[in-house]
């Protein structure tokens, strides 16, 4: 049994320059390291959907914040799985930015990083010790 996430954004796409976070979650039978639209979908255990608490200044910042959101609410399942006789490798999450998912695996180097949310920081420190 496997943990699986997408998570997508809108940005700027509320009032007061608020962007929109989603996200879901969902197991799968087996790890399929090369992509994931291919894994089957089951039922999903965990459903998001809500507007960042911050202004944020791009796309790819709002897709950080969705994944951010999404890997909050996840951490305790995975622990649930792994006391349950579920060992969960790192879980696969799907966005749709690229700009976000090189941040959060430490290949790209965003120029004003210095301006993102301690939170997003938390992303990185996650995806570094592979428990995403």
């Amino acid at each position: 049994m496997v943990h699986y996430i997408h998570s997508d954004a809108s940005y700027f796409g509320e009032t007061n320059g608020r962007s929109r976070a989603a996200g879901f979650a969902f197991l799968g039978n087996k790890h399929i390291p090369s992509t994931i639209p291919s894994t089957p979908i089951n039922g999903a255990i965990l459903v998001r959907s809500n507007i960042l608490d911050v202004v944020v200044s791009s796309a790819a910042v709002a897709e950080l914040g969705a994944v951010f959101e999404i890997m909050r609410d996840v951490t305790s399942i995975r622990l649930t799985l792994d006391n349950c006789g579920y060992p969960q490798t790192a879980t696969p999450i799907q966005t749709d930015n690229l700009c976000a998912y090189g941040i959060a695996n430490g290949t790209v180097e965003a120029k004003r990083s210095k301006a993102f949310d301690m939170r997003y920081h938390w992303v990185r420190d996650r995806v570094r010790q592979h428990q995403f």
